[in-house]
């Protein structure tokens, strides 16, 4: 009985062997299953991910709208608490003028600065509110930083480059 491959040939097709064995494995992928899965998932992930992208669009477009309106809105409450205080000045000197001149009484000068001192604190709080409403449109633009003149490249380095007062 030879050993080599040809003899093990020859000893397969003359009947000198008693037993036959013929192997054959075979793979045909009809359907992939697990990557069709994998493929769905994966665009349902992209697809959701472009969703929330649109929605944070939207809810930055919002945001900066309405910070921009708030500085609008408070900017004009600043101007008129301005008015307002000016006239309340105005008046109290009015007022004093008149009791100084005998013809006011200690009660309408009295009166007036109390309107001069709450027209002052409105002007105050209305300052106040526009500063907010200025430092909250910065945030939603994300220019605070630039608005500050602080640089990212310093911030980076660990350098200041200007001080501020």
């Amino acid at each position: 009985m030879p050993g080599d491959y040809p003899g093990a040939l020859q000893n397969a097709f003359n009947n000198s062997s008693p037993d036959y064995y013929i192997g054959l494995n075979l793979n045909i992928p009809l359907r992939n299953r697990v990557a069709k899965a994998d493929q769905f998932r994966s665009e349902l992930e992209y697809r959701q991910a472009e969703l929330r992208r649109e929605q944070l669009r939207k809810q930055i477009r919002i945001e900066v709208r309405n910070a921009q309106y708030a500085l609008e809105q408070t900017g004009a409450r600043v101007g008129a608490a301005r008015k307002a205080r000016d006239l309340a000045q105005r008046t109290f000197e009015i007022m004093r003028k008149e009791q100084t001149l005998g013809a006011g009484s200690n009660y309408q000068t009295m009166t007036a600065q109390r309107d001069l001192s709450v027209a002052e604190l409105d002007m105050v709080t209305a300052m106040t509110t526009y500063e907010k409403a200025r430092v909250e449109l910065d945030r939603a633009t994300g220019s605070t930083l630039e608005h500050n003149g602080i640089q990212v490249q310093d911030a980076v380095k660990g350098t200041i480059a200007s001080q501020s007062p």
